[in-house]
């Protein structure tokens, strides 16, 4: 009679815990000194406090530098985004961040600096929805630790 060896498998909480976030000690950006901005007039946003929704559903090119929504950030419909070549970093303080339509999105992080290779840093819990049926290239780490990140297939 063959005895067959039982198998134990670790429970997903304590693989999550063994791993280690590389962002855990990153403090969140400063607004101090940062302007306040909506929109993106002329086809070029800039770096700053955005307070409202960001709704892009034009051609928009992000100047280089440092973002802070404080009511997420929505692309909709078929616009082109990129950004500088400076880079971005996108810092998500309170809504989400949405993507649907057929947008061309090709932005990139920072080269140097604090956030230096973190493109978009989601503090919440809500969850970040990408249904793009155009073309997305996020060139830098998407951090998101709270919130689930759905792409529909």
């Amino acid at each position: 009679m063959r005895r067959e060896r039982e198998q134990h498998l670790p429970d997903v909480h304590d693989l999550l815990a063994a791993l280690t976030d590389p962002y855990a000690g990153l403090a969140a950006p400063s607004t101090t000194g940062l302007p306040s901005r909506a929109g993106c007039a002329g086809g070029t946003a800039q770096p700053g406090v955005y307070t409202a929704t960001l709704t892009i559903n034009a051609n928009c090119t992000f100047a280089s530098g440092t973002y802070v929504f404080q009511n997420g950030l929505a692309i909709t419909n078929s616009p082109i985004i990129s950004s500088a070549a400076g880079g971005v970093f996108f810092y998500i303080s309170g809504g989400t961040f949405t993507e649907s339509g057929g947008a061309v999105v090709n932005v990139t992080a920072t080269s140097s600096g604090t956030y230096a290779g973190l493109l978009m840093w989601h503090n919440g819990a809500t969850a970040i929805t990408i249904s793009n049926g155009g073309q997305l290239a996020f060139n830098g780490v998407l951090y998101a630790p709270l919130c689930h990140i759905s792409r529909p297939a």
